[in-house]
């Protein structure tokens, strides 16, 4: 990659030189095979992890224990979001009220907010020029 000290916009060679897909790329390779697995999950009318019309491992359940065989971990725990993500993990630590966790001060607001769930109370930590603490 060739680096350049002059922006594009202010005649520097552009970092991309074709348009960006219309929408987020991921949303292109839905397919068939998706369709027929929402469609699968929907017709289960077992919507949720633990509980269902019929008893039985949900999608969910066996997506977790299909990544964790991958990954070669004994525990796998599929969440909504990287914000419940950051929570499962500080829960898991034991992050609970009154903790003061170190959080980077250049960040998405759900790092902080999940320590801010817990009770805890974050604790901004400056970034240098490698965007580490």
């Amino acid at each position: 990659m060739v680096r350049s000290n002059v922006l594009a916009i202010d005649g520097g060679t552009p970092a991309v030189t074709h348009p960006l897909p219309p929408m987020y790329p991921g949303g292109l390779r839905i397919g068939r095979e998706e369709e027929d697995a929402v469609l699968a999950v929907v017709r289960s009318k077992r919507l949720f992890r633990y509980y269902g019309p019929e008893p039985g491992p949900s999608r969910v359940a066996e997506l977790e224990d299909a990544f964790a065989a991958k990954v070669s971990t004994a525990h796998c725990l599929a969440v909504t979001s990287g914000s419940a993500a950051l929570m499962c993990g500080l829960a898991g630590l034991g992050v609970g009220p009154g903790d003061e966790v170190l959080v980077p001060a250049y960040t998405w607001i759900a790092t902080a907010s999940a320590v801010l769930a817990l009770g805890g109370v974050p604790i901004l930590a400056e970034v240098d020029a490698s965007l580490t603490l």
